[in-house]
C-alpha cells in the first residue's frame, strides 16, 4: 500500500491549516452518519508528495454535506505571507474521468482528530486520470509529479484511463487527444 503524509512533516504550516480546516467542517457534522470525504486534485498531490500544489480542498463526500460558501482557513505560509485554504465546490467528479473502482481502491488518511469524518485518499494513478478530462498545464505537472516520484507510472494511468473511459458518454475525441497528451507527458518524467 501506498504510504500517504510520509513526505509531510506534521508541523508543517499548509498541513495543519489543512487538519484545521478539516476540523472545522469536522465540527458542524452530526454524530454516527458516517460521512466520508474523498480527497483528490493538488492538495492531494501535496498530501503524497509533500509539495505544495493548490490551496484549494477538492473531493466528494459519500453524501450530502453543506458546506457554506465563504468556509476557509487563514494561515502563514513558509514565506510569511498570509495564505487561505478553500472547499472548491465548484468541482464534481461528474465531469471528472474516474474509474469505476476509485472509490473503493481509495485508502484512509489517519485524521485521527475528526471525530464525525473519515478523509479518504484517491489512489495517485486515479489522481492522475481524474486530470486527464481537464488536462490544464497544471494537471499535467502533477501527472508528471507522481510519476517522477514513482507513485504510478505512465502504462498503469493509460490502462486505468482506457478502463474509466467506458463509463464516458459523448463525444471523446477531445479525451483521447487529453490521454495521448497525459501518456507523452507522463513519458517525458525521469
Amino acid at each position: 500500500m501506498i504510504q500517504i503524509l510520509d513526505k509531510i512533516h506534521q508541523s508543517d504550516a499548509l498541513f495543519v491549516a489543512l487538519k484545521n480546516f478539516l476540523s472545522k467542517i469536522d465540527q458542524t457534522l452530526p454524530p454516527n452518519k458516517n460521512v466520508k470525504l474523498f480527497l483528490f486534485g493538488g492538495m492531494l498531490v501535496y498530501l503524497y508528495t509533500g509539495l505544495e500544489r493548490s490551496y484549494y480542498i477538492e473531493g466528494e463526500f459519500n453524501q450530502k454535506v453543506y458546506i457554506p460558501d465563504g468556509l476557509n482557513w487563514l494561515y502563514t505560509h513558509h514565506t510569511g505571507q498570509e495564505k487561505q485554504i478553500r472547499f472548491n465546490k465548484n468541482d464534481n467528479s461528474r465531469f471528472n474521468l474516474l474509474h469505476q473502482n476509485y472509490l473503493q481502491d481509495a485508502q484512509i488518511i489517519p485524521f485521527t482528530h475528526l471525530k464525525h469524518m473519515q478523509v479518504y485518499a484517491l489512489s495517485p494513478v486515479d489522481v492522475c486520470v481524474s486530470k486527464i478530462a481537464r488536462l490544464s498545464l497544471i494537471d499535467i505537472e502533477d501527472i508528471q509529479l507522481l510519476v517522477k516520484t514513482g507513485l504510478c507510472s505512465p502504462q498503469s494511468i493509460e490502462q486505468r484511463a482506457k478502463e474509466a473511459s467506458s463509463d464516458y458518454i459523448g463525444d471523446l475525441s477531445q479525451f483521447h487527444t487529453n490521454l495521448n497528451l497525459a501518456i507523452h507527458y507522463a513519458r517525458l518524467t525521469k
